[in-house]
């Protein structure tokens, strides 16, 4: 497995995220709260593409698919573009893959309208962690401090040592592995894109 290159400003770019990067902790491509990392959205994504994964003499354009896909549903469900012009990408994106790429779209909306009292606990931390992350690269982080506020949020009881020792690395180690199972289908899609400016 390749770990991921940093091609973080290119793909920064492409996805019209103005955040600085890279996020604390760091992830890789998608921000701490993207829909790449919801289980239910990869579940769907590996099962649907997993020749993609395996075959590695298809085309480039094959190998970017996935992401493509992804990004067209994460786009229109996340609301990062306005309905008509994310609308517009996902229906020519999805051409071919329709029964799919309406799943995924449902999949990635469920993500982002999912109820508060729903969210996994370990996207709670994740995402605290990354809103916050100048505070804790400059004073540590106090893991007492973020068990507080998620029981005040979320009348969700945890320790701070549990968080540090348990919770947060191993989401992070399972956010890598997505990253790594993915990475080729990243670098096809980064490539393509650089290539419609080339011409």
């Amino acid at each position: 497995m390749k770990t991921p290159k940093p091609v973080l400003s290119d793909f920064n770019i492409l996805i019209g995220r103005v955040a600085p990067w890279p996020p604390w902790p760091f992830f890789g491509y998608f921000d701490e709260s993207s829909a790449f990392f919801d289980k239910k959205v990869q579940k769907l994504m590996t099962k649907y593409f997993q020749f993609w994964l395996i075959d590695s003499e298809r085309r480039p354009q094959d190998m970017a698919r996935p992401i493509v896909l992804f990004l067209a549903a994460d786009k229109w469900a996340s609301g990062a573009v306005s309905p008509f012009q994310s609308g517009s990408q996902f229906s020519f994106h999805a051409q071919g893959d329709l029964e799919f790429a309406t799943e995924l779209l449902h999949e990635v909306t469920r993500h982002y309208y999912k109820q508060k009292a729903k969210k996994p606990l370990q996207d709670i931390v994740i995402e605290y962690l990354g809103l916050h992350q100048k505070s804790h690269s400059k004073q540590g982080v106090k893991w007492d401090t973020i068990a507080s506020w998620i029981w005040d949020e979320y009348k969700i009881h945890v320790k701070g040592d549990t968080l540090r020792a348990s919770i947060v690395p191993h989401e992070l180690s399972r956010r890598c592995e997505i990253m790594r199972l993915w990475q080729d289908n990243i670098e096809a899609y980064l490539e393509s894109e650089r290539n419609k400016y080339r011409r």
